[in-house]
């Protein structure tokens, strides 16, 4: 029976690239999709590029353990990659979203995503009601979905490649009004007030009340 790709975890990190997201797949020992090192070799000892996959998403690495590591080059990667960070915080610094963008952009998130029932029945049982619940724009986070939008790449909360959240933390997120139709902010470390319900918030980028 063949050996099945599993996305890498958080538990499971490509022994390429370190990656935690899921972004890589591997076969443990076997056979590694990298997709940080798609079409060169990583200088990592022990793997081997091979090839592009036939998607082009990712490259494929297989076992040489007649391979040493190579520092030089592996060190190279991590400075393109720190610089490409760098890059992308000064970015979205320079191009922060204004609060009619993020509204939009919040609504169209909320509306995809939607609110699991486990969190709907967490939020009742704070006192808010059904009317409440969907007018807060309440919406479940969790850091292994997936989703088809298009988003703004500078919406914060929201994972460079704009298809997931920017957190491994799973819970629900917590909008904050400036007005009653208005959403401005999700940031860190606010508490959203409904009516006379007061809701902490924790969480690194998005304002999100975990759950275990």
């Amino acid at each position: 029976m063949a050996q099945k790709l599993t996305p890498t975890n958080y538990h499971r990190p490509c022994p390429i690239c370190q990656d935690r997201s899921g972004d890589c797949r591997l076969i443990p020992n076997h056979l590694i999709l990298c997709h940080s090192f798609i079409d060169t070799d990583s200088g990592v000892g022990g793997w081997r590029w091979q090839k592009p996959s036939s998607n082009g998403v990712w490259g494929v690495h297989i076992p040489d353990n007649g391979k040493e590591f190579n520092r030089e080059q592996y060190q190279r990667y991590q400075a393109r990659k720190k610089a490409q960070e760098r890059d992308r915080e000064q970015f979205l610094a320079n191009n922060a979203l204004d609060a009619d963008g993020r509204d939009r952009a919040i609504r169209r998130l909320s509306r995809y995503v939607g609110l699991n029932q486990r969190h709907r029945e967490d939020l009742k049982a704070r006192g808010l009601s059904d009317r409440q619940i969907e007018e807060g724009l309440f919406f479940s986070i969790d850091p292994w979905t997936r989703f088809n939008l298009i988003l703004p790449e500078n919406l914060p909360g929201i994972h460079y490649k704009g298809d997931r959240f920017a957190t491994k933390d799973t819970g629900y997120a917590c909008p904050i009004f400036d007005r009653p139709t208005l959403f401005i902010e999700d940031g860190t470390g606010i508490t959203s007030i409904l009516g006379s319900k007061s809701i902490p918030l924790v969480m690194d980028s998005w304002q999100v009340l975990r759950q275990n």
